[in-house]
C-alpha cells in the first residue's frame, strides 16, 4: 500500500497545533479545532473592520469619521458544535460583517471555505 503524500507545510502546521494545544483525546482535538476556527473567524472579522474603517487597528488617525467600539459576543453553530466569537463594533453602528452577518447564526458553509483556503497555502 502506498504512503499518502502530505503537504509539508500542512504537516508543520499540524505539528505546531499539537505543540500548542497538546490534545490527549479525539474530543480534545475537536474542541481545539473549534477554538482555532473561532480565532480564524475573529481575524477575518478584524480585517473586515479595517477595510470598513479605512485604517488598521492600532493606527492613530486624526479626526476619524468612524472608530472601533469594542466587541459583542455571538454564539454561532458550526459543524463541530457551537462557537462563541467576538464581533467587532464601530461607533456609527453601520459595520455589517460579511463573514458572519448581523442575523446569521450558522457558519457551517464558512468552515468549508476556510479549510479550502488553508489547503491552498
Amino acid at each position: 500500500m502506498a504512503k499518502i503524500k502530505r503537504d509539508p507545510r500542512l504537516m508543520e502546521l499540524a505539528k505546531q497545533f499539537l505543540e500548542i494545544y497538546d490534545p490527549t483525546t479525539a474530543d480534545d482535538v475537536y474542541d481545539d479545532l473549534k477554538e482555532m476556527l473561532g480565532g480564524t473567524i475573529e481575524s477575518m472579522l478584524e480585517a473586515e473592520m479595517d477595510d470598513h474603517l479605512g485604517y488598521p487597528k492600532g493606527v492613530n488617525v486624526k479626526h476619524p469619521e468612524n472608530t472601533r467600539n469594542g466587541f459583542s459576543k455571538k454564539n454561532v453553530k458550526s459543524t463541530g458544535g457551537p462557537i462563541v466569537v467576538n464581533i467587532p463594533r464601530d461607533r456609527k453602528g453601520d459595520f455589517d460583517p460579511k463573514i458572519v452577518g448581523k442575523y446569521k447564526t450558522d457558519i457551517s458553509d464558512i468552515e468549508e471555505k476556510i479549510i479550502s483556503m488553508y489547503a491552498k497555502v
